[in-house]
């Protein structure tokens, strides 16, 4: 994912991977594996949250629109609950 290495497939498996990590997260008891997922499960939703700025910084509008409706097709709220995550990371300090 360096510079502008943008992939929709890769983004969209990424997605896959981590809406099945999740739903795996809250099958497990409160654990050591879960947390360890849990940690996994963050660090592929950083990863999708900044193909998603890759992919508002690079694709036409209506490229970025037909890969978000893609995106949101089985969860309405799909796109924006990844990039939400980047966005209050980067919010400054109050």
């Amino acid at each position: 994912m360096q510079g502008q290495n943008f992939s929709q497939t890769e983004l969209l498996a990424a997605i896959q991977e981590a809406e099945e990590l999740a739903t795996h997260i809250d099958t497990l008891e409160e654990s050591r594996e879960q947390m360890d997922l849990i940690y996994r499960w963050a660090e592929l939703a950083d990863g999708v949250a900044r193909w998603m700025v890759q992919a508002e910084e690079l694709l036409s509008r209506e490229d970025l629109t037909q890969l978000q409706d893609t995106v949101n097709k089985e969860d309405a709220m799909c796109w924006e609950k990844y990039r939400r995550n980047i966005r209050w990371l980067n919010k400054p300090a109050e």
